[in-house]
């Protein structure tokens, strides 16, 4: 059996093109699901499901520090309603990649610290996962 610590410490988040590693604080997690359909044979009491052949990636969502400064920052690359690649890499010869939409950003107003930046991305399209330990 072989243990993979997925950090998001570690790990490395490409969008449109940039990378944005050195913003991220944390990262809601990659659900992976096969798209079920029910049906119920004939004689059977209880509904059966099988594989629709459809794979579904949750909404992904990212929280970084927001950072004014920057032109590669998120907050620069994350405009509500637009699509580019996003490319998550947690380990060495491990990664997940699709089109993500921007979904919705949020900005943080924190009393004190800094301003957190979350981003809620939706896959669309076709999802590259390679996570297989």
């Amino acid at each position: 059996m072989a243990i993979v610590p997925f950090s998001w410490k570690d790990c490395t988040l490409t969008y449109n093109s940039q990378v944005l590693t050195a913003w991220v604080e944390s990262v809601s997690g990659l659900k992976y699901d096969v798209g079920l359909e029910e049906f119920k044979p004939l004689g059977s009491a209880y509904p059966a499901p099988f594989d629709s052949g459809q794979r579904i990636l949750g909404n992904i969502t990212v929280v970084y520090i927001f950072d004014g400064a920057a032109t590669t920052a998120p907050n620069v690359n994350s405009v509500p309603g637009t699509s580019a690649t996003l490319t998550i890499v947690p380990a060495a010869s491990m990664s997940m990649a699709c089109t993500a939409v921007v979904a919705s950003v949020e900005v943080g107003l924190a009393p004190e610290g800094a301003t957190k930046l979350t981003v809620e991305y939706a896959p669309s399209g076709t999802i590259t996962w390679d996570l297989a330990t």
